[in-house]
């Protein structure tokens, strides 16, 4: 589950940079990166919209504007009407 997965590796975090350095990211990895990481993983995982929308903290029409493209979704028909 998504959420486990970022719980567990905040939980594990004294600071921002010792989580990057420990994940070996890069540097310029900061804690801001995690709500959009969380959204792009919690649309391919075809969460429920509102569901998703409220774990964030996001409002629905923010996260269909800006993260609906991961859904596994968002290019069916599209891929169906083309064979």
């Amino acid at each position: 589950m998504v959420s486990s997965r970022i719980s567990a590796v905040v939980a594990d975090c004294r600071s921002s940079e010792v989580c990057v350095a420990d994940a070996g990211l890069p540097a310029e990895v900061t804690p801001h990166w995690l709500r959009p990481t969380c959204a792009t993983w919690l649309m391919e995982g075809d969460v429920d919209l509102w569901e998703a929308s409220s774990y964030l903290g996001m409002n629905p029409k923010a996260l269909i504007h800006n993260y609906s493209h991961h859904r596994p979704s968002h290019h069916a028909r599209a891929g169906k009407a083309l064979g």
